[in-house]
């Protein structure tokens, strides 16, 4: 047996002896891998998370260069917009990365692309050789748009004009551009415009069918007082044979100077008068046929029995002196009356006074959306008057109640979804010379004080006391010329600012332009290549609601009609008006409409603010401000999103 190499006794050969020490060994040779594992596991982790955070970095810089952007330009701003975002959101030296660069550039189609790349120095890896490892992102942003549906709801009343309608149809156009930029050739955009005061302009979208037949007006009739009536002439033809003859008294029917009693008996029958001539008849035994009255005559037609003279030569005779030239031939008749049945006219004139009686009054409207007038005998003494008709509107039925939550039944006019098919839900025209207001004569037609709600007789002509009609709405259509909204925003064209502020009727039509249900369904339903639409109404105005009760509104002269107040009162109408404004705010998000409210240039009202989607009411100064607040719309509309 050999010697050992260990010394005997020592540490080491105790050591090598030792069966325990194996152990020991064994952990040893294991440690390596385990550490592999570990540190691969630690410095893997680090790295994700640092390529994780770096890459959500660069999202966030290449989507706010994006927004930053007017159009497909990129400038050295919008890189650092870009930067900054970046920075914000990945501090340097985050997990140690070392080297970091990131960088944002435009393409000419408007994309924004960014890069990011840095090292990361290893921890427990190190001690396999492997010192950094290097980290790389890349993002892309662009604006890109689907089916998408757009009415745009614009205040057009009065306090609108001068340069706020400027601004707005410069805003318009923005609005437009940014939309038009992120367009693709496979979506289908399309636009609505609803302007709105204290009326809208819908008729040349609605058919015959959804219009009414008759409806009451606040109007006037001409009330005539006439007087005894004389006859102007009366006109006999007899129609029958003659009877019940009676013989009456001879009469002389002809004397003239001449010169022989031959030249008498010779003009005898060629002087005698004509038989058959009518004498009279009785009133109580005619039968009336026909009547017609024109202004104060009155031509009367009937038929019965009149009396006849049927005349008989007698005899000539000479009276006078001896004298042949001085002698007179006179000639008498023997006379008979006949009865036969005849047709009688009789022309009457009645003199009369006339004045008007101011009331409801009824009218047939049913042909006013084909001819796109009315007429009728409204005008002086009976005159026939041609009431044109603007394109505005009377609404559908509603109800006089101050609680809008729910929607009462039978206020038809804040069913956005309606389809009209009864007379209290179709529309009528609205026919501003036909309206008549009822104030005291010689009075102030714009106090309410002078008013009078019952009907009243007066010889006063009453003119309309206020009433205005937007241009046209715009219905739902693809616009890929920015001329054609250009053309329509033009006060040459119509765009111009009147009238009172009525919200809920703007937020009625456009809810009605754009819901795919309701009159427009077959159109607004689907898009085109057959996919979903996203769906917004933008609703602008620079005032609050303003219910005027002596305006000729869609519900009438509030003042007389009462179909919103049960009083006229104007301050009833102005706050129930609000509450049915808010009534179809609600009726339009709960369509998955989202709703988009601007205040321009006036307080961010509550009113305003619980119109809208939640987070979608805003507040613009100025024109500069209303600009960025559309831009602001059309790129949230448009969809700004990561494309890579």
């Amino acid at each position: 047996m050999g010697k050992s190499l260990i010394p005997t006794g020592t540490f080491l050969q105790r050591i090598a002896h030792d069966t325990t020490a194996n152990t020991l060994a064994i952990s040893a040779a294991a440690m390596l891998p385990l550490m592999a594992m570990v540190g691969g596991g630690v410095d893997a982790s680090r790295y994700y998370m640092t390529e994780s955070r770096l890459q959500a970095a660069c999202d966030a810089g290449a989507l706010a260069a994006r927004r930053a952007m007017d159009d497909n330009d990129f400038t050295n701003e919008h890189k650092t917009v870009g930067l900054n975002f970046f920075d914000n959101n990945y501090k340097e030296g985050t997990f140690g990365l070392e080297n970091l660069e990131r960088d944002f550039v435009g393409t000419d189609d408007g994309e924004v692309n960014g890069t990011a790349t840095g090292t990361l120095p290893a921890s427990i890896m190190g001690a396999f050789g492997y010192k950094t490892f290097p980290v790389e992102v890349e993002c892309q942003a662009d604006i890109n748009i689907a089916n998408t549906d757009i009415v745009l709801v614009l205040d057009t009343t009065g306090s609108m004009d001068g340069q706020p309608i400027q601004d707005l149809r410069d805003a318009t156009m923005s609005f437009y551009d940014v939309i038009e930029e992120a367009t693709s050739d496979a979506a289908q955009v399309r636009y609505g415009i609803v302007p709105y005061s204290s009326q809208v302009n819908v008729g040349h979208l609605l058919q015959a069918g959804w219009m009414k037949t008759n409806h009451t007006y606040q109007s006037r009739e001409t009330i005539r007082t006439s007087g005894t009536p004389t006859t102007e002439s009366i006109d006999v033809v007899r129609t029958g044979d003659a009877t019940n003859f009676q013989n009456l008294p001879n009469q002389q029917y002809y004397s003239e100077v001449l010169a022989t009693y031959n030249d008498c008996v010779d003009i005898a029958f060629t002087n005698e008068p004509g038989n058959n001539e009518y004498i009279s008849h009785d009133p109580e035994g005619l039968t009336l046929v026909s009547q017609e009255t024109n202004g104060s005559r009155t031509v009367s037609v009937y038929e019965g029995f009149a009396k006849y003279l049927n005349l008989n030569f007698a005899s000539g005779t000479w009276f006078g002196s001896t004298s042949s030239t001085n002698r007179e031939c006179r000639l008498y008749f023997n006379r008979q009356s006949y009865d036969a049945w005849s047709t009688i006219t009789i022309i009457e004139d009645a003199p009369y006074e006339w004045d008007w009686e101011y009331k409801p009054v009824s009218y047939n409207v049913g042909n006013v959306i084909s001819n796109g007038y009315l007429d009728a005998d409204t005008g002086d003494d009976m005159e026939i008057e041609r009431h044109n008709w603007n394109g505005c509107i009377e609404e559908a039925q509603t109800v006089n109640t101050s609680v809008w939550n729910p929607v009462p039944a039978g206020a038809y006019d804040i069913d956005i979804d309606l389809v009209p098919s009864s007379e209290a839900e179709r529309w009528a025209p609205m026919l501003p010379t036909l309206v008549r207001p009822r104030y005291t004569d010689g009075s102030n037609r714009y106090s309410e004080s002078n008013y009078i709600y019952g009907n009243m007789r007066s010889e006063e002509d009453k003119q309309p006391i206020w009433t205005t009609c937007p241009k046209p709405v715009r219905q739902l259509d693809k616009m890929p010329d920015r001329t054609e909204l250009v053309d329509y925003l033009k006060a040459s064209e119509g765009f111009v600012a009147d009238g009172a502020t009525y919200h809920d009727i703007g937020m009625v039509w456009g809810g009605r332009m754009i819901s795919p249900d309701g009159i427009f369904s077959s159109r607004n339903q689907t898009g085109a290549n057959g996919q979903s639409i996203s769906r917004h109404i933008v609703f602008m105005t620079d005032g609050v609601m303003f219910g005027n009760n002596r305006v000729y509104s869609p519900y009438g002269y509030e003042w007389w009609d009462r179909r919103v107040t049960d009083d006229g009162d104007q301050d009833d109408n102005t706050a129930i008006h609000a509450e049915r404004f808010q009534a179809a705010c609600r009726a339009v998000r709960n369509k998955n409409i989202t709703l988009w409210v601007v205040a321009f240039g006036t307080a961010l009202s509550q009113n305003l603010i619980d119109c809208a989607t939640p987070g979608r009411a805003m507040r613009a100064a100025d024109g500069d401000e209303l600009d960025a607040k559309f831009r602001e719309i059309a790129e949230k509309i448009a969809d700004l999103r990561l494309t890579k």
